[in-house]
């Protein structure tokens, strides 16, 4: 037979003891004060997880209905097989959101944790890079197309 050590546990199966009720009234306080220490703290990382990811955000401008690769996380599970984690920013209900592998990365405290987790890994030095990679890359793209108007220019100018 299990044994109950607690004084809650004590009261709920009915051993007499004389300060039962007091124990299971201080027992009870502590879990509101953790429980609300627990929500309060919570609260906070959901609501930096979306601060953050919104300057994340703000960083790309993906068009409409386009979503934007941030950063991808190579990593291998416990059987050594690809365990990779995506970050992108694409349309989510109506507007652009950061995502951890198609879940908002605020959406709930699991994912804000994992999310944390990598910032605290490098997450944002990988965001860098790839927004370095797309600055030269529309840079190249830029040159390009302006290059291509200015040929063109004197082609229709001598027209009309």
């Amino acid at each position: 037979m299990t044994n109950l050590t607690s004084p809650a546990a004590s009261a709920a199966i009915g051993l007499p003891k004389t300060n039962d009720m007091a124990d299971v009234i201080d027992s009870l306080k502590r879990l509101e004060r953790i429980g609300s220490e627990n929500s309060k703290t919570t609260e906070k990382l959901l609501t930096a997880a979306r601060d953050l990811s919104e300057l994340i955000v703000r960083q790309f401008l993906p068009g409409v209905g386009q979503g934007v690769t941030v950063a991808t996380i190579e990593r291998k599970n416990s059987l050594g097989w690809a365990d990779d984690t995506s970050y992108w920013v694409g349309p989510v209900k109506g507007d652009l959101r950061l995502t951890r592998n198609n879940v908002i990365v605020w959406d709930n405290r699991s994912v804000a944790l994992e999310f944390s987790k990598d910032v605290a890994d490098g997450l944002l030095d990988l965001i860098v890079e790839t927004l370095t990679e797309r600055a030269k890359n529309g840079l190249e793209g830029l040159s390009v197309l302006d290059a291509a108007v200015e040929f063109m220019k004197p082609k229709f100018e001598d027209e009309n």
